[in-house]
């Protein structure tokens, strides 16, 4: 496993990124890449553009469950927990599993706020 930060990580990331801008020319309005390219940008510390791609995820409607999710974790690695938890909130509703986002190492500080909690309490089974 690559080291959060190294060298072989940021090339991973920036190969993820060029896969996802060659399909993106391809699906342009897809949120499912858009999405993930988001995710691959803010992983590779560029908040910035990973942000400019949420918003345009964002502005379509009937999301799936996964863009909202992927959405979630970028605004919140992106330190804005409240735009966070509403994202995961629509996530949920829309049908995201519980059980994913307590597996996602990203959202460890998240899982820690009492918000969270309140939210994850009306989905837990």
């Amino acid at each position: 496993m690559n080291a959060p930060g190294s060298e072989k990580m940021h090339q991973s990331y920036r190969r993820a990124i060029q896969l996802a801008e060659a399909e993106l020319a391809k699906r342009q309005s897809d949120p499912s890449v858009r999405s993930s390219l988001a995710v691959y940008l803010i992983r590779d510390a560029q908040p910035e553009r990973a942000l400019a791609e949420i918003d345009q995820v964002l502005s379509q409607t009937d999301l799936p469950p996964q863009v909202l999710f992927n959405a979630a974790l970028v605004v919140e690695l992106a330190d804005q927990r409240r735009r966070s938890m509403t994202l995961l909130a629509r996530a949920l509703a829309a049908g995201y599993r519980l059980r994913e986002i307590s597996a996602e190492p990203d959202l460890v500080k998240l899982r820690a706020d009492p918000e969270y909690h309140k939210l994850a309490s009306r989905y837990e089974k």
